[in-house]
């Protein structure tokens, strides 16, 4: 019983064959080609190689795809891009408001109590959990938690965020 399996790879202008045969329960791994001089050859190979060329083929079709991706979007004007992308870029009443809520943000902070407006730009600066926190300031975490609380409720009355 004879099965056999061909694989066409292709590589620029050049053809590959790969050829798998089981043949009384053994399986034979070939390549054939066509050398420079027109001659074709067909050459048995190890199965490494064999499973070294399907990757090759394999690869190479993904780098094509990505080619045609790639080349795809540099014909693209910088608003079909823009149409394209997940974020929308702000426009200037988005960036002026974004700004001047900013500035009222910062301000009630400032108007906040000195430990709590240590505390709370160190949780939020300065990426901190409460138990730090409390480590540096030598108090309890619970302390630490209640006042970052207190602090951010005292800014959302301001009507900021």
């Amino acid at each position: 019983m004879n099965n056999q399996h061909k694989y066409k790879l292709f590589r620029d202008n050049e053809q590959y064959t790969l050829r798998k045969e089981i043949v009384g329960g053994f399986t034979h791994y070939y390549i054939a080609y066509t050398d420079d001089q027109g001659e074709t050859h067909d050459e048995h190979v190890t199965r490494n190689d064999f499973a070294a060329f399907l990757r090759f083929g394999k690869d190479e079709r993904g780098l094509r795809g990505w080619n045609e991706r790639y080349k795809e979007r540099l014909k693209l004007s910088d608003a079909e891009i823009n149409a394209r992308a997940l974020r929308h870029p702000p426009g200037m009443e988005e960036t002026l408001l974004g700004a001047e809520q900013r500035k009222m943000l910062w301000k009630a902070i400032e108007e906040l109590p000195e430990i709590q407006r240590r505390r709370l730009l160190m949780h939020y600066d300065d990426g901190l959990n409460f138990t730090k926190i409390a480590e540096i300031e030598g108090c309890s975490g619970r302390a630490v938690q209640y006042s970052i609380n207190l602090a951010e409720k005292k800014v959302r009355e301001k009507n900021i965020i």
